[in-house]
């Protein structure tokens, strides 16, 4: 009987070790689309359209840059921060505690410069060094809480992009999304949640309609590269002024 239950106990954990490890393959999967995405909005999409943009604004803050998706997020945007023949891109991070979105950076500086890495710097000083010698502007840190509307509004007053990591949007995505429409920022999140999807587009869509502005919904989703090239290429047609499909 005691080996019976210990068969048992075994056979239960190996089956949550299992499935974790496909929620964490799932998760890594929609970063790597998400990743893609941020790249051609980094290197010529979204956030470029107004003129009067200040200079002192930062291309694109990711906000829940801390949690687990948003650190590889944050891993896969810094390797496109200093794109090839273009202006080197301001990006900065926000979240409710500047210590944890210090430690993410940290990692996903490492994790993105494999040469500095791999040739011994490991220190916290060495891979900050190492990072902001590529010539790009260095990753600037905000605090923001869900909860604190004003603090939201204020992020979205330095950016001309904001990338939601923080979920459920259900629960946490409506007072992002208001606060960019308010500002006039460009928004985009990793949501699956069909119900925050269309709560979104009925409360907002009209309003983002008459600043000019992308509210893009569930950017991880395998069609959101396709459609993407779409809306550029009708963009860079400058006959359209907002698409609806």
């Amino acid at each position: 009987m005691h080996e019976t239950r210990e068969t048992g106990g075994r056979h239960e954990r190996d089956e949550r070790a299992r499935a974790s490890e496909r929620a964490r393959e799932r998760a890594r999967r929609r970063v790597r689309g998400v990743g893609e995405f941020l790249f051609l909005c980094v290197v010529g999409g979204f956030g470029e359209r107004s003129a009067a943009m200040a200079e002192d604004l930062v291309d694109i803050v990711v906000l829940g840059a801390s949690g687990f998706t948003g650190k590889y997020v944050l891993r896969e945007l810094l390797k496109f921060r200093n794109p090839a023949g273009r202006e080197p891109r301001k990006i900065a991070i926000a979240g409710r505690s500047k210590k944890k979105l210090a430690a993410a950076l940290t990692w996903a500086a490492a994790a993105s410069a494999a040469a500095s890495t791999s040739a011994g710097r490991t220190t916290t000083k060495d891979l900050e060094s190492s990072f902001s010698d590529d010539g790009a502007p260095p990753v600037v840190i905000y605090e923001a809480d869900i909860t604190n509307v004003a603090s939201l509004r204020a992020v979205c007053k330095k950016t001309k992009v904001l990338v939601s990591c923080v979920g459920p949007y259900r629960k946490y995505g409506q007072p992002v999304v208001e606060a960019c429409v308010e500002a006039g920022v460009d928004y985009l999140d990793i949501t699956g949640e069909p119900e925050f999807m269309e709560r979104t587009e009925l409360l907002y869509h009209e309003k983002a309609k008459q600043t000019g502005k992308i509210l893009f919904v569930s950017s991880a989703s395998p069609s959101s590269l396709s459609f993407f090239f779409f809306l550029l290429g009708a963009l860079s047609l400058h006959q359209v002024s907002w698409l609806q499909i």
